[in-house]
């Protein structure tokens, strides 16, 4: 009996862990960086947005009711430090693998916000489950306009704000 509670307590201190964790995982702004071949966690090699009006933001972890709350914050205090006046917003959506009831609505009303503040708010490198999650709890039908890749969705911009600067790194 004495070993089946150790396991037990273990257990729950595992769930705890992970659910700590969860809701409070790495997030970034990313940036096109050529000399390491794609987009990269902007603070970490400490590099200007890319473009302009843009601003590609991820979040590392699946998207639910203990997180969401974290993720509109991280996302807003993102958009008030990038420089400029942001058109596009692209969630960099590879590191969520899942998205539960809970976000879905906190998604819908974050892109209801954006969306009236006059901007685009896209997702890029979302797997097929979180894609028809989204597809499901209306959130394309709320504003998403969802890309295969970051690529894809910068080109879009591209096309649609064909006069916004390109930032370059230091040293390219």
């Amino acid at each position: 009996v004495g070993m089946l509670v150790g396991v037990l307590i273990a257990f729950v201190l595992s769930v705890v862990l992970l659910v700590r964790r969860l809701s409070r995982p790495h997030d970034t702004t990313l940036a096109l960086d050529p000399t390491r071949g794609g987009w990269v966690d902007a603070r970490h090699y400490g590099l200007p947005p890319t473009f302009v009006g843009l601003l590609v933001y991820r979040f590392d972890a699946p998207l639910f009711f203990g997180n969401i709350e974290r993720f509109r914050v991280r996302l807003t205090e993102s958009l008030r430090d990038n420089p400029g006046e942001e058109r596009w917003v692209v969630l960099d959506l590879e590191g969520v693998g899942e998205v539960d009831a809970t976000a879905l609505d906190g998604l819908r009303e974050l892109i209801g916000e954006l969306t009236r503040q006059n901007q685009v708010v896209a997702s890029a490198r979302a797997n097929p489950r979180v894609l028809e999650a989204l597809t499901r709890g209306g959130i394309l039908e709320a504003g998403l306009r969802p890309f295969p890749t970051i690529h894809a969705a910068v080109e879009a911009f591209r096309r649609e704000h064909p006069d916004q600067p390109v930032e370059t790194p230091p040293g390219v």
